[in-house]
This record gives structure tokens, C-alpha cells and sequence, in this order.
């Protein structure tokens, strides 16, 4: 068997990272702030948050999907309720963005989330 120990791993042009693109990597990824004026406090392959609304966010991505078929798990939470509530994806699922719903578990209320966490897993475009 074979072991392979490196410090640092870099593209075939010896100066830029590698870029993972049909391994089962997550191709973009975010944690954001989703109350007062929503921002991402960290992200990966994020171009924009936009608000659509007390709990709606959509998420857009700088390098497309194949399709509209990639999965999106998310999370989020709220301090004032004092739980992770329920964030789920909607209908506005396209190549380069998807939309999300977040609501209170305890009353099916849309609630804007202290955090919103979520990945975009499949193929790059």
C-alpha cells in the first residue's frame, strides 16, 4: 500500500488551488445571518443573499449546477426561540440559485433565522 503526505496540494499550474468538480465534494456552501440585513458570516462558491421576506432567502452560486436536480441540505436557528428551527427548500430551485423557508416548529410561522446553513451537493455545470 501506498501513502501519499503532503502539506499543501495545488493545481497543475503550481499556483492556484485545486478545484474539485465531480467528486462528491459540496460545490458551493454558506452560513449566513438571516435577520435584520441578512449576510454570509463564512461561504464557499457564494455570489449573493437576497431577502424575499420574514424567513425566504435565496442563495445564489458564481458557478452553475448541471441541473436543478442536486440536493440542499440546510439548517437554521433562532436565539429568541431558543431551538433550531426548520429550514426547507422551496419551490425556486434553478442551476445557479435556490430559495429557502424558514419557520418555527412550534407554530408554522415564518421566523428569519440567526443562522441559515446550507450546501449545494451534485455536478457543476
Amino acid at each position: 500500500m501506498s501513502t501519499l503526505k503532503v502539506d499543501t496540494l495545488v493545481a497543475a499550474d503550481g499556483s492556484s488551488a485545486v478545484t474539485l468538480t465531480k467528486q462528491s465534494a459540496a460545490k458551493a456552501w454558506i452560513n449566513l445571518d438571516g435577520t435584520g440585513t441578512i449576510s454570509a458570516r463564512d461561504s464557499f462558491n457564494n455570489s449573493s443573499v437576497t431577502d424575499n421576506g420574514t424567513g425566504d432567502y435565496r442563495i445564489s452560486i458564481n458557478n452553475s449546477m448541471s441541473n436543478s436536480n442536486y440536493a440542499t441540505p440546510c439548517s437554521g436557528g433562532n436565539t429568541a426561540s431558543g431551538r433550531y428551527n426548520i429550514i426547507a427548500e422551496s419551490d425556486g430551485k434553478a442551476t445557479g440559485s435556490a430559495d429557502f423557508f424558514g419557520f418555527q416548529t412550534s407554530t408554522g410561522g415564518a421566523l428569519d433565522n440567526d443562522e441559515v446553513s446550507t450546501c449545494f451537493h451534485g455536478d457543476l455545470a
